[in-house]
């Protein structure tokens, strides 16, 4: 492993890909996506992010190996991973990869993002949760369900969490509450 890398942080979350043979995405430290594939067909590939978007707060896999990366200070990236992977093959993946598409979801902080079988986003972070449609690599908020809260020094909302049907979510906050909404 490369030195940069093992100096980014220890591993932190850790998502699998729906596919197989699956890919895996690991963060290392608050910086660094580490993504690979179990049978080590492909080379790794190792993500980063410009530092005023924040540090990573979490990532989901979508279908057709798409890649939602949270960041702390409100944004949403879209990573077209089998299109990486394409380039990568063909020996044409460029030194530096920009995103494929972002969204500034928040105006403050994103803290945690989840995702249902039918490709419904949930992320949490200001005073909200939003929920996001994935049209390609575009996203598209259509729906905001703000939550009855004050904001206070030092308290946010701390993690979002999808049923498996995908009707409701549950959200925390860092103040002890737990927020609970059905989506139509």
């Amino acid at each position: 492993m490369p030195k940069h890398v093992r100096q980014s942080g220890a591993p932190t979350r850790l998502g699998f890909t729906l596919g197989y043979p699956p890919f895996v995405a690991v963060t290392l430290g608050t910086k660094y996506l580490l993504t690979f594939d179990t049978n080590r067909k492909h080379e790794d590939l190792g993500l980063t992010f410009p530092d005023d978007y924040g540090g990573i707060c979490g990532f989901r896999w979508m279908p057709g190996n798409m890649l939602l990366v949270g960041l702390s200070n409100g944004y949403i990236v879209t990573v077209d991973f089998a299109a990486l992977m394409k380039m990568q093959e063909n020996r044409s993946l460029p030194e530096r990869v920009s995103a494929m598409a972002t969204s500034r979801v928040f105006q403050d902080y994103v803290t945690s993002i989840d995702s249902t079988t039918d490709l419904k986003v949930a992320c949490c972070g200001d005073a909200m949760v939003k929920i996001i449609r994935v049209n390609g690599v575009e996203l598209e908020v259509y729906l905001e369900v703000p939550l009855e809260r004050k904001a206070a020094v030092g308290q946010c909302l701390d993690s979002v969490k999808w049923d498996h049907e995908g009707k409701a979510f549950a959200c925390s906050g860092t103040d002890g509450n737990l927020y609970a909404h059905t989506v139509e």
